[in-house]
């Protein structure tokens, strides 16, 4: 996945009540990019800001996107990137 350059609306797919009761599955938030510790040492983390709830780090793993464009220009890039590695079998091909 690439970096992103403005926030996204997403969806938690983990159970975080441990963190605090209302991160329960299905709560929606909005990334923020690098916020904590984790997001900072890892690309696999991103802040995550939960109106009236809190804002932390939180795995991509866990999180489901819902922003439209986003999902797009993901859809489109994996094309791009499947159709390169078809091209480069073909040519690789006696």
């Amino acid at each position: 996945m690439t970096l992103l350059s403005s926030s996204l609306k997403v969806r938690l797919t983990a159970d975080l009540t441990h963190v605090h009761p209302d991160l329960i599955p299905g709560s929606e938030g909005y990334t923020i990019g690098v916020y904590g510790q984790c997001s900072r040492l890892s690309k696999r983390f991103t802040g995550v800001w939960f109106p009236g709830i809190q804002i932390l780090d939180v795995a991509w793993a866990s999180l489901e996107i819902l922003d439209t464009p986003s999902l797009v220009r993901q859809a489109k890039e994996k094309q791009e990137q499947q159709n390169a590695f078809k091209m480069a079998f073909r040519c690789s091909q006696p």
